[in-house]
């Protein structure tokens, strides 16, 4: 009896606690629905930039926050006065990331989510100074193991020779020769994001370097 009393006591509770979460809830699925929908128009808007097929997988990445920075390289020179100019600055500044023209390269742009980051790789992007070039591979999500060892000791890295798997093609950097599948991870969460949120942009990527792959 003792226990059915109590049980019959606590229903109020649960009732309450429900009824919280019911409405707690519901802002929380439309805010998540809101954020997918943003996240599929700026996924769509992407693939129609005026960007090399690798500096719209860059960017994508960017503002997934996988990468802290990228360079971009633009299919033209940046021009204010220019239409595919001004759709690519909207894209960035709906993304809500920031960018720095290259000090050297009119067709190159540096962006972050940080204008200050931004503003540094452009400063630093053709300096070759040991500490530069370290900082930039970290800045761009490279495996810090493969960076190192880029920087002291060029013969231990290579491009990617070994690892045969549906990331490959992301592994947009030198791996070591001793451990390419640890390195190659990094590429593997590029790959995993790219074709579950924009597959469009990862079927156009392959297609690309299928293109421009050596035909036998």
């Amino acid at each position: 009896a003792k226990n059915a009393v109590a049980v019959t006591n606590l229903v109020p509770a649960i009732v309450r606690v429900a009824s919280l979460w019911a409405c707690n809830a519901r802002p929380i699925f439309i805010q998540l629905e809101l954020m997918n929908s943003a996240d599929k128009k700026l996924a769509k808007r992407l693939l129609y930039l005026n960007i090399s097929i690798l500096g719209r997988i860059e960017l994508w990445l960017t503002y997934k926050s996988l990468k802290p920075a990228s360079t971009v390289i633009l299919r033209s020179d940046f021009n204010l006065s220019k239409s595919r100019t001004k759709r690519i600055l909207k894209w960035l500044y709906d993304a809500e990331i920031k960018y720095a023209l290259d000090l050297r390269g009119k067709n190159i742009i540096h962006v972050s989510k940080d204008q200050k980051l931004s503003d540094k790789m452009s400063e630093l992007q053709w300096s070759e100074t040991p500490k530069h070039i370290v900082f930039r591979g970290q800045m761009y999500g490279y495996p810090q193991k493969a960076v190192d060892l880029f920087v002291n000791n060029h013969n231990e890295v290579e491009g990617n020779k070994s690892v045969k798997s549906y990331w490959s093609p992301y592994i947009r950097y030198m791996v070591r020769k001793t451990n390419p599948t640890e390195d190659g991870l990094v590429a593997k969460k590029w790959a995993d994001e790219v074709k579950r949120n924009n597959p469009t942009l990862d079927r156009w990527f392959r297609f690309a370097l299928f293109q421009s792959s050596p035909k036998r």
